[in-house]
């Protein structure tokens, strides 16, 4: 059975180039800007398809443990009850598919999630 993870395109901001300067600090600061929330449906180890969402979310409103918004914000239990219906949603959508057209290939099924991502 497939796996379903929310993830985010681009919590932390891109990192710069220090230069010659010093050695190199990779710090991790997140991103001030809404980002989307993509879905990753992991079928085994080598075969994963990722689903873009129509959400966007400010990183420091997400929470990466729970992969959704957190709790302590306003309208959060109604946005994270939608992620969960689109969660749902997205993996009934891959077994139909892979039960009514057992002949589909990764591609084909990805193309068949992506178009009901779109639409929902």
């Amino acid at each position: 059975m497939a796996t379903v993870k929310l993830f985010l395109s681009q919590p932390y901001k891109p990192l710069k180039p220090n230069g010659n300067k010093g050695p190199k600090r990779i710090e991790k600061t997140l991103n001030n800007k809404e980002t989307r929330i993509y879905i990753a449906l992991i079928i085994d180890r080598k075969r994963i398809i990722k689903v873009r969402t129509p959400y966007t979310i400010l990183p420091k409103e997400w929470d990466f443990k729970k992969q959704g918004r957190k709790d302590i914000l306003a309208a959060s239990i109604e946005f994270n009850n939608k992620l969960q219906e689109l969660r749902k949603d997205i993996l009934h959508k891959y077994e139909e598919t892979i039960t009514d057209h057992p002949d589909y290939d990764d591609q084909a099924v990805s193309m068949v999630l992506k178009e009901y991502g779109a639409t929902k």
